[in-house]
């Protein structure tokens, strides 16, 4: 038996985050980017920026953590899991991208709609994430829930913006569904 998937089991009971690229405008016209982190382990579904091309690779681009103000990309590889030993190790939330590896990371944009699991909110307004409220990126390359009343002030300040706009069931997992509102770069003073 081999594990030929771009994970390990370093930790067998915690739960990684599920991605759902579905509606994405860069699955057919835009750029896919093989984005590389030689430090962190990188989640499905986290929200990275796109640093310079690693040293004498062509393709090959830095993941580096974003600040609120920076615009993202998307990262959602194939999760394949090629150990058969037991029905748990296919959960697809056995999956991530471990550090070392290249993985795949989609350019989003405005009205793109995005997956992820609802234990991806490192912040929540409630106990739960609700249609209508606004999501940035937090601190660690995941999400952060803001009360849609914040909406037009978020848009000032933070470079990706997201809606909530329903929920999906996959596995007996929640996935969050993201409408794109806006992802740019915000220069402070502009």
């Amino acid at each position: 038996m081999s594990i030929l998937g771009n994970m390990t089991w370093k930790e067998p009971n915690k739960k990684h985050v599920i991605a759902r690229s579905s509606k994405i405008k860069a699955s057919n016209c835009g750029h896919m980017y093989d984005v590389l982190d030689k430090v962190n382990d990188i989640e499905q579904g986290s929200l990275i920026k796109l640093g310079a091309f690693e040293d004498g690779e062509l393709q090959v681009r830095k993941a580096e953590t974003p600040t609120a103000t920076d615009a993202i990309v998307f990262v959602c590889d194939d999760p394949f899991i090629y150990d058969e030993s037991s029905a748990y190790a296919q959960n697809e939330y056995n999956f991530y991208n471990v550090k070392g590896k290249a993985c795949r990371a989609y350019e989003i944009v405005k009205d793109d709609v995005i997956g992820v699991s609802d234990y991806a909110f490192t912040t929540k307004v409630g106990s739960t994430p609700a249609v209508g409220n606004i999501v940035v990126v937090d601190d660690n390359r995941l999400y952060k829930e803001i009360d849609k009343a914040q909406k037009d002030a978020t848009l000032k300040t933070n470079g990706f913006v997201g809606e909530i706009i329903g929920f999906e069931t996959y596995s007996f997992e929640t996935i969050v569904l993201i409408n794109v509102i806006q992802n740019t770069t915000i220069v402070a003073g502009a």
